[in-house]
């Protein structure tokens, strides 16, 4: 299970809070941090082309391998980058 999204405050303080709330069973962690210019449009393309994986309509956790998710989103990103 992983969790997608951007955060405009620190990872770690993101973190904490994610696992501060009730009903976390296994603390979440960080994976991969992707830092990109207008993180709300990169986010919400992402989980436009991650929506086959979303486990519900109105949260940010997917469930699929980390290397995928990793896979798409670095790809997503160089196409960015490619087009500046």
């Amino acid at each position: 299970m992983l969790k997608i999204g951007y955060t405009e405050r620190t990872v770690e303080e993101r973190v904490r809070e994610i696992n501060r709330a009730t009903g976390v069973v296994i603390p979440y962690g960080v994976r991969a941090l992707w830092v990109v210019a207008d993180a709300p449009s990169v986010e919400a393309e992402l989980h436009d082309r991650l929506a086959p994986y979303r486990v519900r309509k109105d949260r940010e956790f997917f469930d699929l391998d980390f290397r995928d998710a990793s896979a798409l989103i670095q790809g997503y990103i160089d196409g960015l980058r490619r087009e500046d």
